[in-house]
């Protein structure tokens, strides 16, 4: 095995998923039986040592369904998101621009008269794009580098590494379509954030998300790929995850003082009586909490640019 970023043998096992934990989640969550997409295995929870990715494996992505089921939550699809606003600081109307992951092109609204390409692998949000105007092409980033090398001037992805398994060959197609002296920007969920402490997070994990992205993994992809990191950006957290954040946080403490490691999942007896007393801190604090002083949120946006 092979860390899919750097592509180093330098592992680490730092846990273990059980699957049918993980399917009895989803199925709460989304009514469905995930377990068909997996090999019938436990995951583990790798680190690398080299770039600091980190990664389930086997690494299972979503088939259509399960997506399709992920959409019917309100909230799954944002049209505004805090990394558009973070990015928009980094392109100018001149820029030509590629968005991989683009979805239904809510980033393209906010980028009026602007030189814009998506991708994305649904058809369904291709008709939606196409609907408002907006170009977006069936195809993955690696067959579109082919057609269009060093043709872009801005290159993006909001929320869509982490879903992938090969971020190598995500990243260096990515940069293939840049010109010299591009940009290739990248929104992740970021580990070092309190999302790191989140538990039962199943939609932080296979089939949903495959790779965890810390600040010392994103400023490796800079070596890796000859570019220039020029902004490592953390939103700071949203007022809608103000909950999850406090709730995170409560049991955090609580299980530090009562001496007790925290898995990812857990459904134990032990659990829900932390969980019960973080959920009463979180009321308590979350219309008071002073915005001030809270920390990372669940965002980072990276910059770099293309010698």
């Amino acid at each position: 095995m092979n860390c899919p970023l750097c592509r180093s043998s330098d592992l680490e096992t730092a846990g273990t998923l059980s699957l049918e934990l993980l399917a009895r989640m989803y199925k709460k969550m989304l009514d469905m039986d995930v377990s068909r997409l997996f090999l019938g295995k436990d995951l583990a929870y790798m680190r690398c040592g080299q770039c600091d990715l980190r990664f389930f494996s086997p690494m299972v992505t979503g088939d259509e369904a399960f997506y399709n089921a992920l959409q019917k939550l309100p909230w799954y699809y944002q049209d505004e998101k805090a990394e558009y606003a973070m990015a928009r600081e980094f392109i100018t109307p001149a820029d030509k621009l590629l968005e991989v992951g683009c979805g239904k092109g809510a980033f393209a609204d906010m980028l009026p008269g602007s030189d814009y390409m998506g991708l994305d692998l649904s058809p369904r949000a291709k008709e939606l794009a196409l609907e408002k105007g907006v170009r977006v092409e069936c195809e993955t980033i690696e067959t579109h580098a082919v057609k269009f090398p060093a043709t872009y001037d801005i290159v993006c992805s909001f929320q869509v590494l982490e879903h992938v398994t090969d971020a190598y060959s995500f990243l260096k197609a990515s940069v293939d379509c840049l010109k010299s002296g591009g940009r290739l920007i990248i929104a992740v969920p970021s580990e070092d954030s309190y999302v790191r402490g989140l538990v039962n997070a199943v939609l932080n994990m296979p089939p949903h998300h495959n790779l965890r992205w810390s600040d010392a993994c994103l400023r490796s992809i800079a070596d890796l790929f000859s570019l220039r990191t020029e902004a490592l950006v953390h939103e700071r957290v949203q007022q809608y995850h103000v909950p999850g954040y406090l709730s995170a946080l409560a049991t955090c403490l609580v299980n530090k003082t009562i001496g007790r490691r925290q898995p990812m999942l857990d459904e134990s007896l032990a659990y829900r009586l932390v969980n019960r007393v973080a959920s009463k801190f979180s009321r308590m604090f979350k219309e008071s909490y002073p915005v001030e002083m809270l920390p990372h949120g669940h965002t980072v946006l990276t910059v770099f640019s293309k010698h």
